[in-house]
């Protein structure tokens, strides 16, 4: 059975041996047998049962037995030897089995007067687990008895167990000052005795032993920390210790197995196996602090130092093995120089250093010679910048354009310039010229201090936009019914502005307006270039009434029912007939009464005619 991990000194505050179930004296079964033993007049250590036997029994001076059966039945017999009153005049014993040491149920309870043996029968028992057994004395009662084991306890004498050796990993260690160091070993099986019914690994057992960590070493009384873990791992323990030591020097570690007085007590319960720890040695340095010499470095520079890289100023700290290295790195500041502004042009360049420098910018150059000093310079190009962002054609509306560049310079440089055209004929000197024709016009921009190859040259191309506006008119139809239309203007240029003159004008300025006459209109288009466009638009239409010629006669007495009919000069889209009894839009009716009829109709054109008619009853 498996050690129970406790701390140091970890029976000493223990009940006695017997005097809790948790305390109970282990009996092997060659040692039950025949065992004697007798009640105290001391009162219980808590805890025990509430009360015994069913409430007909108290716990008075108790006394509490383990045992593990080899079978599923037991039969065991205490026998009073010698009693004395207690509480009352009435004496004997009480006693009772439970299954452990919650007290949930007793499987065998007795109480009651007098000295008569008590029999103990135990049925449906796990072999190899233990059970406890309490003997208490009947109000109070002190006795003597003894113990017979009748079946279900191997009583011979169990062989002695073989020696256990104990490993504690790591073998050896070599730290420092501060570190910590984890022991650990697996606890063995710890077998008490040999018993018939097979090997013992309840953990009802594990007070039966505990472990004690032992250091020693110079100093003597280091300054370390112990915790104690423990881990089940595949149906073993596993004890572990922390420890930190704290002073330099060699430490021997090992474990101590302390035995539970409540079973190995002088008793000769049980034999137990010879266990023995390994001695682990711990090697503890002394910190050492070493300063190294400074370094000193340029800013821009980096050092890498103790697997990091450093670009400003550091104390760094680095432990190799028990030493710690104290490094200080400086990065001390730059100076700079600055040089000004140095100018070139195009394949000019600047030197210094033995270093050409052909292009703009600024630039920071280290010293050759000493990297905490700099200088600073400007490399600029004398050529002139050239912006036009101003007209770029010439239209109808054009009467001279202003071209006006923007020049930039990055010096103070006086500036010459000279136009020309495309033939290169000059045409001014100035830094604006005034044109009213299309064309390539070119500056040329020279400075009173560069030389030519300074020069810079830039054209502006002026394009001519001369044409009319090109129009597509779809004119309406006016009619009847369509009295009002829309003259339709498509330009193939955007439209500045429109004037309309006609008979039936309604929006004289629009591009595209609306009429209310047949007539000749005129139009004047002005196109988004100023040029202009005049045409003339004739929009015609259809007012004409349609002509209706009526057919019908009179009713006599011969002709009672008559139909009325027509014919038109034009295409009709609609008729209606009215008179008495008639309201038809059919084209053709039936008259069967005299009287006054009317028709109207309306043609495609959307003009109406009304025509009105009297049929008479002719009855002689």
């Amino acid at each position: 059975m498996p050690f129970a991990m406790v701390a140091q000194d970890c029976f000493e505050d223990q009940p006695p041996a017997g005097s809790t179930c948790g305390s109970a004296k282990f009996l092997c079964g060659n040692v039950f047998q025949d065992y004697v033993d007798i009640l105290s007049s001391d009162p219980p250590e808590d805890p025990q049962p509430e009360d015994l036997c069913n409430s007909s029994g108290d716990v008075d001076n108790i006394e509490w037995y383990s045992f593990i059966p080899c079978e599923t039945e037991v039969e065991l017999l205490i026998t009073p030897i010698s009693c004395t009153a207690g509480l009352s005049s009435q004496f004997g014993l009480q006693a009772g089995v439970y299954e452990d040491c919650t007290f949930s149920d007793a499987l065998f309870c007795y109480s009651a007067p007098g000295i008569t043996p008590i029999s103990i029968t135990l049925t449906d028992i796990v072999p190899g687990t233990i059970y406890y057994l309490f003997v208490d004395g009947y109000a109070g009662s002190i006795c003597e008895y003894k113990f017979n084991v009748i079946s279900g306890i191997d009583t011979s004498v169990p062989e002695q167990p073989e020696d256990v050796v104990v490993d504690i990993v790591p073998s050896n260690e070599s730290i420092c000052e501060g570190d910590q160091v984890k022991v650990s070993f697996s606890v063995p099986e710890l077998n008490i005795g040999g018993f018939s019914c097979g090997d013992i690994t309840t953990e009802d057992l594990s007070y039966v032993a505990c472990f004690d960590w032992e250091v020693t070493g110079v100093p003597v009384d280091p300054a370390i920390s112990i915790e104690d873990a423990y881990d089940l791992v595949s149906g073993e323990y596993t004890a572990c210790a922390e420890m930190v030591f704290y002073n330099a020097g060699t430490y021997k570690i090992t474990t101590n197995a302390e035995f539970n007085p409540a079973v190995f007590d002088g008793l000769g319960a049980c034999t137990v196996a010879d266990i023995t720890f390994n001695t682990i040695t711990v090697v503890v340095m002394p910190q050492v602090l070493q300063v190294e010499q400074e370094i000193v470095l340029c800013q821009g520079q980096d050092y890498e130092y103790c697997d990091s890289i450093y670009t400003a100023n550091a104390v760094v700290q680095c432990e190799v093995g028990c030493t710690t290295f104290v490094q200080s790195i400086v990065f001390n500041p730059i100076t700079i120089t600055d040089l000004g502004s140095f100018f070139i042009c195009n394949s000019e360049c600047f030197e210094f250093q033995s270093v050409q420098y052909c292009d703009a910018g600024f630039f920071e150059v280290e010293d050759e010679n000493d990297c905490t000093l700099r200088f600073s310079f400007t490399i600029s190009n004398l050529n002139a910048s050239i912006d036009y962002g101003g007209e770029d054609e010439v239209n109808c509306d054009t009467e001279a354009i202003i071209l006006n560049p923007i020049y930039t310079l990055n010096n103070n440089s006086i500036l010459n310039y000279q136009w020309a055209d495309e033939s290169n004929t000059p045409l001014g000197n100035n830094s604006t010229l005034e044109i009213n024709s299309a064309g390539t016009y070119t500056v040329v921009v020279t400075a009173d201090d560069i030389v030519a190859e300074c020069l810079l040259t830039h054209s502006i191309l002026i394009t001519e936009n001369s044409d009319v506006p090109q129009l597509t008119i779809l004119p309406p139809i006016i009619t009847c019914s369509n009295p009002v239309g829309t003259i339709s203007v498509l330009s193939d240029i955007a439209v500045q502005s429109a004037s309309w003159t006609g008979p039936g004008i309604l929006e004289p300025n629009v591009t595209s307006p609306m009429v209310n006459e047949i007539g000749m209109y005129t139009v004047t288009i002005t196109g988004i270039n100023g040029c202009v466009t005049i045409e003339d638009v004739d929009v015609a239409g259809d007012l004409n009434e349609p002509t209706v010629l009526l057919e019908y006669r009179d009713i006599d007495c011969n002709i009672l029912v008559v139909d009325a009919s027509y014919t038109a000069d034009v295409g009709i889209i609609t008729q209606q007939w009215s008179g008495p009894g008639i309201s038809s839009n059919e084209a053709s009716i039936t008259i069967t009464q005299a009287g006054n009829y009317s028709l109207t109709v309306i043609g495609f054109n959307g003009c109406m005619t009304t025509e009105t008619f009297v049929v008479n009853n002719i009855i002689d």
